[in-house]
């Protein structure tokens, strides 16, 4: 969860603190031409800033009429102009999200956006609080509950719970499932697509450095090979798919599937999934085992070694107290 705090030293002091006079000279000319703009709101949060140090001024978070701009403040470099700002996005605004402008950003050729961890936080806090606030404004207007309101949302209990009742049933239906599969990918020799090398050159990332390039990027590929590659649904149909009669193309041999995506302790996403088949001995056997492949010495280190995650991710750490903003 971000909070955001007020600095007890302005801009100008911090500008001064500098050690580099070359840097000093540059951040002054950058703070002249954000104060003076007409365009950004960095002017103005100063301005607030110093009145909440006197005590005559306070600006509330939870108000998101006063934050309006407040990107221009936060983030200088990659917001110097409002209208650039997502927090400009008001829900009154017909076909405008405050998710897909910062989707697009994240994609843009500036990979700047990506980049900044607490930004991304920021952005899902704020999207987050205004889930749960339109709730519980729909439950008072709907006479329900505000957890009746969030049912469809996959962060609440509900949601997952009516997941769990469809697999039930699905087991009625069609008895126990034939596989349980789960499909962890290894980020160093994970085939990413071209965009995120170019990404990795241009900013001298890493595997697991570029956490937004690298999640969208992995989930749709196991999304595409779940669908398409085990299981044949896609809108381009598969007739040589794994779980196909033989590659019998005018015979489906999957009832049903379900998956979802989870993160595991080091932040990395990997995804489960549940098939049903009307005859599993008619799958392709030579792709699916079930042990460890020693007659293939690599692919048996990749598997019995590198696949346990024994690393903590600080976003699922019950430690973690969160990201505190200043300005």
């Amino acid at each position: 969860m971000i909070k955001l705090e007020v600095s007890q030293k302005s801009v100008l002091d911090k500008i001064r603190d500098l050690p580099d006079s070359n840097d000093r000279r540059k951040f002054r000319i950058a703070y002249q031409y954000l104060t003076n703009s007409s365009d950004s709101s960095y002017s103005h949060f100063i301005q607030l800033r110093q009145q909440i140090v006197e005590g005559e001024g306070q600006l509330n978070c939870f108000d998101f009429s006063a934050t309006v701009g407040i990107e221009c403040t936060l983030w200088p470099n990659i917001y110097p102009f409002t209208k650039w700002c997502e927090s400009t996005i008001s829900g009154k605004q017909i076909r405008l999200s405050p998710k897909k402008a910062f989707s697009t950003k994240v994609f843009s050729e500036i990979t700047d956006y990506a980049l900044h961890y607490e930004l991304l936080q920021w952005q899902y806090d704020r999207a987050l609080f205004k889930v749960v606030s339109g709730a519980i404004n729909t439950a008072c207007f709907s006479n329900c509950s505000p957890a009746r309101a969030l049912d469809t949302k996959p962060f609440s209990k509900t949601y997952w719970q009516w997941q769990h009742r469809y697999l039930l049933d699905a087991v009625e239906q069609f008895g126990l499932p034939d596989a349980f599969i789960t499909i962890s990918p290894y980020e160093w020799s994970f085939p990413f697509a071209k965009w995120v090398y170019c990404a990795r050159q241009s900013t001298g990332m890493g595997p697991t450095q570029l956490a937004a390039y690298e999640t969208f990027n992995i989930t749709h590929t196991l999304e595409q090979v779940v669908r398409g590659y085990l299981c044949g649904s896609t809108s381009q149909k598969w007739s040589q798919h794994v779980f196909n009669y033989n590659k019998i193309a005018t015979e489906k041999n999957v009832k049903t599937f379900f998956y979802c995506f989870e993160f595991q302790e080091r932040g990395t996403v990997h995804l489960h999934m549940l098939v049903w088949l009307k005859n599993i001995t008619k799958a392709d056997h030579q792709l699916l085992r079930a042990d460890i492949p020693h007659s293939h010495p690599e692919l048996a280190f990749l598997v019995q070694k590198l696949q346990p995650s024994d690393k903590k991710s600080h976003c699922l750490n019950l430690q973690y107290e969160g990201i505190i903003l200043s300005f």
